[in-house]
């Protein structure tokens, strides 16, 4: 008796082993869009999952309001210093005769960028209130062109509102008055949000959101929106100056001198210094601007009614017993081998050879599936291709979809390999730098989870429409994307290194400014995408993909 249980003990430590090993690969379900979690590449376990309690307590103490305090102050001094650059501006303009320069645009847009960027700082909750929102009431004309609006105009239309939201006529709005005027005046709902709106609108902390307050956030908004709105007519002037003075053999010319795969160094130094001489022009082109997408804002864009389903975030039934079947088969079948090495009643109810088989019987399971795991993803995905229609169009549309946005957000491509099954498939680096050390990132990694060696926003927004361009490009052709959770995927290892925690929340406004930007690019640049596309299909290199993209839209006379 004693050695059939040395033995069955044994073969439990086996099963475990086996058990940890599955493990390692399995999905974890920890983003609302993300069910999988693989190893690959570069990527590594986020070291500060231990703590993040200490993160979110430090994050609700003292320093916070501190640092809040010294956020308002510059944002104080940002506005006084855009009033006076906006007179300055004002008079020079009488000494001016003829059209904006493109040069006069840029310098604009940097001033209200600057000032603009303390809406996602401060005023983080009156996005979903401000922005985002076509349709629906405007009284502030936010989705009006409001670069074209006059500062008076715009001043006027905050006072109008002002003061329909002080309801007492008091010369200040409390909490109630908030509420109540969000809903009536503006359409909005914001019972779940009001504190959060109220205390950062509130900037003395005085209970009473002043008209001076008010209008703070509200042309901190405008701001924001004035700079996109401009950087986009930048874009239209600089084309005009462009169009003549680029063909593709000379695009082609200077890129076929570059190594634009595989050294994030050179690739990122030699693409900027074009970019400067005037010679690309759609290179690290994306909006820098991000918004706190909601979901009404991403339908509203999309029109995605259904993302899960849309996107492709659902799993097969085979990768969900792959990767979660296969783990619970492993623990019930531990826990059956443990009951049979003991005996007890339960041995009234299930034999003890009937519990030692189905212990076995999954042990044998769990290493079957771990040694042979990429053969089965092989031909799991293999079947998946043979049963969709225009599989082979849809792969190269979404590998074609990364590829192009790492170029319009000016992040190298680290490699462009064939799959097991013969497609390509499109790497790219995490940071424009290249990707993470990980000695240097384990060393930076502070008390209380913070990375600053990490992904910084503006980087987590570069990779969210890297990651979402292929699926929402798979979606625009045929309606329905396939293979979107592996995107989702990336994305979430990617955001496991954000300089801060993020929740899930944070996650989810990630996937949505992803997939609303990406649908926006794609419509800006419809037809060269569709080129970029065809290039792939014949096996371009990735200097005639670049050249043709950039030249898109030139008549090939000018070649």
């Amino acid at each position: 008796m004693a050695e059939d249980w040395r033995g069955q003990r044994q073969a439990v430590v086996c099963m475990l082993v086996a058990v940890l090993a599955s493990r390692a690969e399995a999905f974890i379900a920890r983003s609302p869009w993300t069910v999988a979690h693989k190893t690959h590449g570069t990527s590594l376990t986020c070291p500060r999952r231990s703590c993040p309690a200490k993160k979110f307590f430090l994050i609700a103490n003292g320093g916070y309001e501190e640092r809040q305090d010294e956020a308002r102050k510059l944002a104080d001094d940002a506005w006084k210093a855009f009033v006076v650059a906006r007179e300055a501006e004002a008079k020079a303009s009488t000494f001016r005769t003829g059209k904006q320069t493109l040069t006069d645009i840029s310098s604009e847009i940097r001033m209200k960028k600057l000032f603009g960027s303390f809406a996602d700082t401060l005023y983080k909750s009156w996005g979903a209130v401000l922005t985002g929102r076509p349709g629906e009431i405007d009284p502030l004309g936010m989705n009006s062109k409001i670069s074209e609006t006059s500062q008076d105009e715009k001043e006027l239309r905050i006072r109008t509102v002002f003061e329909k939201l002080d309801q007492d006529i008091s010369g200040g709005v409390d909490k109630a008055e908030l509420l109540q005027g969000l809903k009536t005046i503006m359409n909005f709902e914001a019972d779940d949000m009001i504190d959060e709106l109220f205390d950062e609108a509130d900037a003395n902390r005085d209970g009473l959101i002043q008209y001076e307050e008010f209008s703070r956030v509200v042309n901190t908004y405008m701001a924001k929106i004035e700079s996109i709105e401009l950087t986009k007519q930048a874009a239209v002037v600089q084309r005009s100056s462009q169009r003549f003075s680029r063909s593709y053999d000379s695009v082609y010319a200077e890129l076929n001198q570059i190594d634009l795969v595989g050294d994030a160094n050179v690739t990122v130094s030699a693409l900027d210094r074009l970019k400067q001489e005037g010679k690309l022009l759609w290179w690290n082109s994306a909006s820098r601007i991000s918004q706190d997408t909601t979901p009404q804002r991403m339908l509203s864009v999309t029109g995605m009614s259904d993302p899960d389903k849309q996107m492709g975030i659902s799993v097969d039934s085979f990768s969900k017993f792959r990767y979660q079947g296969v783990g619970v088969l492993a623990i019930t079948g531990a826990f059956s081998l443990i009951l049979a090495g003991f005996p007890g009643p339960w041995l009234y109810l299930i034999p003890q050879d009937l519990l030692a088989a189905y212990g076995y019987i999954t042990l044998l399971i769990n290493v079957f599936v771990t040694v042979f795991g990429r053969q089965l993803d092989g031909l799991n995905e293999r079947r998946i291709l043979d049963s969709t229609s225009n599989s082979g169009d849809r792969w190269i549309r979404r590998e074609a979809g990364r590829f192009i946005a790492a170029y319009i957000c000016g992040l190298p491509v680290e490699s462009i390999l064939p799959n097991r099954n013969g497609f390509s498939i499109v790497k790219v680096f995490s940071k424009r730098s290249g990707n993470y050390d990980l000695e240097s990132l384990r060393a930076s990694v502070k008390s209380d989870g913070f990375i600053p060696e990490g992904l910084t926003k503006q980087e987590m927004d570069r990779q969210s429409v890297v990651q979402m361009f292929g699926p929402v490009a798979e979606y625009m052709k045929y309606g329905q994307a396939t293979f979107g959770y592996r995107y989702f995927r990336d994305l979430d290892l990617e955001l496991d290194l954000a300089q801060s925690i993020l929740d899930r929340r944070a996650r989810q406004i990630q996937a949505r400014y992803g997939i609303t930007m990406s649908f926006q690019l794609i419509k800006q640049h419809e037809e060269a995408f569709e080129k970029v596309v065809d290039a792939f299909k014949r096996g371009c290199r990735p200097a005639e993909i670049i050249a043709t993209f950039e030249t898109a839209l030139m008549p090939r006379d000018e070649e």
